[in-house]
């Protein structure tokens, strides 16, 4: 396998650090998708379709490098990320382009050295993207779409009433914040997609109030290629957005 591999949660562990050669990583390349189809109650013969990107099953395929390294060896260094005390942890491979980690609990298969793990979210997580100014263009080079970070820092009394994101290669992606926030000059505004509720001023008070009905808070996402960003407000202030790149495989970081 090209590559580095390595193990990270407590501590750092390069799988090649203690002689173990990754074979295969099966599950590692795309997710399984799961197709529904449902009957809607209006247009009588028509097929509504929906997917939906299911956890993903990752497991390393391990063996010995060096004569004389006993597998028993292997497996107790392999214990502190393979045993159910062990929570969360990550797959890391650094590629030809970059580093990916995916986010993982251990299952089973450590005896065989084969472990297998769940990934509750399938999704490679890559680096963290340079800051884009709003209103302006995000561009993506990952191969999945991904939640940003909004920060927003008043200069002076500003309204905000809306930030909204348009995908360039995907004419139907379109998501709107409807916004009721007002700050004063030097006070800040964060809104955290990926944590959905971690939204705050400067001082930790919470915004989800400012948040208007019809807003696309919990898809409002960064998808590959140009992502253009427009800010409705009345005031002077900086907008900035900031994301992780996502991937399907750890291959995508070799391309």
């Amino acid at each position: 396998m090209p590559g580095v591999w390595s193990l990270e949660g407590s501590g750092s562990l390069p799988l090649s650090d203690v002689s173990a050669k990754v074979e295969a990583v099966p599950g590692g390349l795309m997710p399984q998708v799961k197709r529904v189809l449902t009957l809607p109650a209006l247009g009588d013969g028509s097929i509504y379709a929906r997917a939906r990107v299911e956890p993903r099953l990752v497991t390393l395929q391990l063996q010995s490098q060096r004569r004389g390294v006993k597998d028993g060896a292997l497996r107790s260094a392999l214990l502190p990320y393979c045993r159910p005390e062990a929570g969360l942890i990550a797959i890391q491979y650094v590629g030809l382009n970059g580093t990916l980690q995916l986010s993982m609990y251990y299952l089973d298969g450590l005896d065989d050295l084969a472990p297998r793990f769940i990934a509750p979210d399938p999704r490679w997580v890559g680096a963290l993207s340079a800051g884009s100014a709003l209103p302006g263009t995000a561009m993506s080079i990952g191969t999945a779409a991904t939640e940003p970070t909004i920060t927003i820092v008043a200069s002076s009394a500003v309204t905000v009433t809306q930030i909204a994101l348009e995908n360039a290669g995907f004419t139907d992606l379109a998501f709107r914040l409807n916004l009721s926030l007002s700050l004063a000059a030097g006070q800040s505004a964060v809104f955290i997609i990926a944590a959905r509720t971690a939204t705050r001023y400067t001082g930790g008070a919470s915004l989800l109030s400012v948040i208007q009905p019809g807003s696309d808070f919990a898809n409002f996402l960064i998808y590959p290629g140009a992502n253009v960003l427009t800010i409705t407000k009345t005031g002077t202030l900086t907008a900035t957005l900031q994301y992780n790149e996502r991937y399907w495989s750890w291959e995508d970081i070799d391309q």
